[in-house]
């Protein structure tokens, strides 16, 4: 099972990486617990809007 999700990720980090305009050297996380995919965080890329940050503090 692991292998197998290694190897999903091994074979498609970098495009996923790319689709954002980085390389896999931007990638500072990666969750492979999901069954059907990965979660990555990646260096410079956020979810969060910068006025919703904002309104956290």
């Amino acid at each position: 099972m692991l292998a197998e999700r290694l190897s999903q990720f091994a074979s498609t980090a970098a495009e996923v990486a790319a689709r954002h305009q980085r390389t896999v050297a931007d990638i500072e996380t990666a969750d492979l617990r999901h069954v059907g995919g990965y979660a990555l965080r990646l260096r410079g890329v956020t979810t969060v809007q910068a006025a919703d940050r904002r309104a956290k503090r």
